[in-house]
């Protein structure tokens, strides 16, 4: 997922905390690439409109998801970090 070129960046939505990430990845939305900027990974994830409603609910408390799920993908953004 390195290196790739997205045609249009505001198609997706982009990330740099490491639990909205993993978020993101435990609900199963795909990541269509990691790009590090300045020392700072960056997540672009497909569906930016279905992302802004998952945050929406994020934020509104709205958001169930199981826990061990949820440290699994933790442990997978971590390894995109670490590993970059």
């Amino acid at each position: 997922m390195k290196n790739e070129n997205l045609a249009n960046k505001d198609l997706y939505y982009k990330t740099k905390d490491l639990y909205v990430a993993s978020l993101l990845f435990c609900l199963g939305v795909k990541l269509q690439k990691a790009e590090k900027t300045d020392g700072i990974l960056f997540f672009y994830f497909n569906d930016k409109e279905d992302c802004d409603d998952v945050m929406s609910d994020f934020y509104n408390r709205k958001i169930k998801i199981e826990p061990l799920k949820f440290i699994e993908s933790i442990k997978i953004a971590k390894g995109f970090i670490y590993n970059y």
